[in-house]
């Protein structure tokens, strides 16, 4: 598993994000210089997108990874695999994040769309507020396990 840090909002973010060796960074929207400024440390970043006029700015700032947010409220899967449909030439991989759960990830992975996922079922607010690591690590695990069964089922 990398590490990504999100939610980066601005330029300085970015900076702070690489500077801790964070592995990749996200955004909830695309924003231009967020995007340019990752560009220009090197950092992995995958801007947010919803619609095709977002895919297509992002295309054109040179993005081929991209968060797709809010992905379960916007119509999960089916409207993942709708909305990319155009862009398959592309190449363009998606790491669908909102509403998502252990149990409806693997339908992700299974379109080969897919890069990454990410969500708070990992570790949710209240179980790093009780400083429950064993479940948290429990959980990690759990969903790792659930990915490479849906990558092995492709």
């Amino acid at each position: 598993m990398l590490a990504g840090v999100g939610t980066i909002l601005t330029p300085e973010q970015v900076k702070a994000v690489y500077a801790a060796g964070a592995d990749f960074g996200v955004a909830p929207g695309l924003n231009e210089s967020v995007v340019k400024t990752a560009q220009d440390v090197g950092l992995p970043f995958a801007p947010g997108v919803m619609t095709p006029s977002e895919i297509e700015k992002g295309v054109v700032l040179g993005c081929r990874e991209l968060k797709l947010f809010p992905a379960e409220l916007s119509g999960g899967v089916k409207y993942m695999k709708s909305v990319a449909a155009p862009y398959e030439h592309l190449g363009l991989r998606y790491m669908p994040l909102g509403g998502l759960t252990i149990d409806t990830l693997g339908a992700y992975f299974a379109t080969g769309l897919t890069l990454a996922v990410g969500g708070s079922w990992i570790a949710p607010r209240a179980t790093i507020q009780e400083e429950n690591w064993a479940k948290i690590t429990e959980n990690a695990r759990k969903t790792r396990e659930a990915i490479d069964q849906a990558r092995a089922a492709q």
